[in-house]
């Protein structure tokens, strides 16, 4: 129940008696300190549709409230549009399958305007929906209506579920830019997210689209949005610009990284399955001990980016036109491979992967991928670089492989390859096969040659 003036007056006997008993003076700004630490304790307003609370309304709840109350919202199917003004406030309910606040009515069902500090908001086991058109929502289609709105401060969902968009947006016209999310065990329809706040999604759902970016005006006056994300599932995750992602044990279905120039991004995924992965323009992306079905470069996109991937599981891998340079160690590669590097990169190196299928490698510049200590087991396995960037690798079938400079049709290659000890083949590298390991090693076995160049 809300707090009265009984409450202070027994704040403040209880401050003065300790004075009389200890006979300590108590500096008066310290008295003022309690006694206003008492005042700003939060209430919690009750909300009951039956009756049995404060209000029969959650916006009647709001309009009592003062910035750090806390509404619980009791067990009902609440039909109301909610807007808060100028406060921080909780929202509680009995769990998203008891409470719900349902509009379906023009506007935002549940609004934050002006919040002040500390400017974070609470939305805790409630369910929050609207009577959007079903088949217009999501990046399908036009939304003409979100669920939940913010700017300019941090809305934290925790065991909520939103039939909507939970949307915190900077507005850069008003200055208003400081927008974050945190999200615990909950769902959503979709959310999209603009500042520059960090931001936590922890266990959560988004079942149609998930969009986190920073804020941009110009290479001066730019915000990067930081978010940390952890055993999360996403239909579909876009990285429009300016987003700091990190990702621990989610589940991707389709991912986007589409930032470039002064508003590119940098995603990390660790031990994450990822559907299919497009990788546009110029960021910074890493895949540590992932799944991922397919990659690609997403189409005639400027200028690069560094990839690293690490003891990945890889479907089809399809890189076209990098000018990043890629970074490619201990991964498996099931599907096609195909890598085209153009100048001028930074060095490219695939070391120590295992290539299953169609594999073509190709550098426009002859030596800018180092090609190491691979297995190539499909016969199509096509590396065209120069012969410096060849060394110890393995080709289980007739190889096929040319070196540039100059230019060799495929069936013009040498093969160049011998035996080593144990009955690994090795490829040699060069034209007439002039440097080839595996003749000046012949009596010695491929674990042995292997431990030489790592």
């Amino acid at each position: 129940m809300r707090r009265t003036a009984n409450a202070v007056s027994t704040a403040v006997s209880k401050v003065v008696s300790a004075r009389l008993n200890t006979h300590l003076v108590l500096p008066l700004t310290l008295l003022f300190t309690l006694l206003l630490a008492t005042c700003a304790a939060a209430a919690v307003i009750i909300v009951d549709q039956a009756g049995g609370g404060d209000y029969l309304t959650v916006q009647e709840g709001v309009d009592a409230a003062v910035n750090g109350d806390t509404i619980q919202v009791m067990a009902a199917f609440y039909t109301e549009r909610v807007v808060v003004d100028g406060k921080c406030l909780t929202f509680g309910g009995s769990g998203p399958s008891g409470t719900a606040v349902f509009w379906g009515g023009a506007g935002v069902t549940l609004e934050f305007l002006n919040t002040p500090s500390p400017y974070r908001s609470y939305v805790r086991n409630i369910n929050i929906g609207h009577s959007f058109d079903v088949a217009a929502r999501g990046r399908s289609g036009e939304r003409q209506v979100h669920t939940v709105l913010w700017t300019g401060s941090t809305v934290v969902f925790d065991g909520a579920v939103i039939n909507g968009g939970a949307i915190g947006e900077a507005d850069v016209v008003s200055h208003i830019v400081h927008t974050g999310i945190e999200s615990y065990q909950s769902t959503f329809d979709w959310i999209i997210v603009s500042g520059d706040r960090s931001s936590i999604i922890e266990e959560s759902f988004v079942f149609e689209v998930a969009e986190f970016s920073g804020w941009y005006e110009d290479p001066m006056t730019m915000g990067e949005l930081s978010v940390i994300s952890t055993d999360s599932w996403y239909d579909v995750l876009e990285l429009p610009m300016l987003c700091r992602y990190s990702a621990v044990g989610d589940s991707v279905e389709t991912l986007t990284v589409s930032g470039g120039f002064e508003a590119s991004c940098e995603a990390a995924f660790d031990g994450c399955g990822i559907g299919d992965a497009h990788l546009q323009n110029d960021n910074i992306v890493t895949f540590r001990d992932c799944v991922v079905n397919q990659i690609d470069r997403g189409g005639d996109t400027y200028p690069g980016f560094p990839l690293t991937m690490e003891r990945c599981l890889v479907g089809q891998f399809d890189m076209l036109w990098d000018y990043g340079g890629c970074r490619l160690v201990h991964n498996t590669f099931t599907g096609w491979f195909y890598y085209e590097t153009l100048d001028p990169p930074p060095m490219s190196a695939m070391k120590s992967n295992i290539f299953a299928w169609y594999t073509t490698i190709y550098s426009e510049d002859g030596d800018d991928v180092a090609v190491t200590h691979n297995l190539f087991k499909h016969i199509e396995s096509h590396v065209l670089t120069g012969p410096d960037s060849l060394l110890a690798n393995i080709w289980q079938e007739d190889p096929r492989f040319c070196t540039y400079p100059p230019y060799y049709e495929v069936e013009d290659c040498s093969p160049c390859i011998g035996a080593a000890h144990d009955g690994g083949i090795i490829g040699a590298f060069g034209i007439g096969c002039d440097c080839s390991l595996a003749n000046a090693v012949e009596e010695t076995s491929w674990g042995r040659i292997k431990s030489l160049y790592r």
